[in-house]
């Protein structure tokens, strides 16, 4: 996990297995949530255009984000578990390895200059077969952000900081250049913050198959304990 930077040293951790969210949560996925009265609305309106529904949910702070998750019996991932997913085994610096990005592989750089459906870039899902873990959306994690907590995260399964001020953001956006495209790198807003270009997915740990309300999901593999 991390790439030598000022606040992603490099460093080895153990996760147990977990689901994950093959893609963003979409604005339809969304849209049940406030029906049944367990989300709040958006700021963006989008999320009721039919013509956008497989786009990914953006106007959310990090409560509703969390508040989704929750509804679908999982969390938001952590900093570690986003990281693996978007990493692989081998620690990819991109999702789908080590090749330059292009406007093929995912949504950046105002190849498109709007969002794009969450199952436009198949090929550049990660070994993991999740999707846009690259571009598209920035996305909300579950960890409080503090530079220094690498340095003295514990070495299984690493959960933040207990307190902070702002939430962690991984991920880029349709906006993102190659550089931001690179997943080690981490970001941080304040929890109310909302933006046109912040999305989240969920992950669930012992879940009932098939996991409540998803499009499609994702497993990590490998022996529990299994280093990255």
């Amino acid at each position: 996990m991390g790439h030598g930077g000022a606040d992603n040293p490099e460093h080895p951790i153990y996760l147990r297995d977990f689901w994950i969210y093959r893609n963003e949560v979409t604005n339809n996925m969304y849209a049940n949530c406030v029906t049944t009265g367990n989300c709040s609305p958006p700021e963006s309106s989008d999320y009721l255009d039919p013509e956008k529904a497989n786009e990914p949910v953006i106007g959310v702070d990090w409560a509703q984000a969390d508040a989704y998750c929750s509804w679908v019996e999982g969390d938001l991932p952590t900093e570690a578990q986003w990281e693996k997913t978007a990493r692989g085994p081998e620690g990819n610096i991109y999702p789908w390895g080590d090749a330059a990005p292009s406007c093929e592989l995912l949504n950046f750089d105002r190849c498109l200059d709007e969002l794009s459906d969450v199952t436009d870039f198949p090929e550049g899902q990660s070994f993991y077969e999740a999707l846009d873990m690259a571009g598209n959306v920035f996305e909300w994690v579950a960890d409080w952000y503090d530079p220094n907590y690498y340095q003295t995260s514990p070495e299984e399964n690493p959960y933040g900081p207990e307190d902070g001020t702002v939430k962690s953001v991984r991920g880029s956006s349709f906006e993102s250049d190659s550089q931001q495209a690179q997943v080690f790198n981490r970001f941080f807003l304040e929890p109310e913050k909302k933006r046109e270009d912040l999305g989240f997915r969920c992950v669930l740990v012992d879940p009932v198959f098939p996991a409540l309300n998803c499009v499609t999901t994702s497993r990590t593999t490998g022996e529990p304990g299994d280093g990255w």
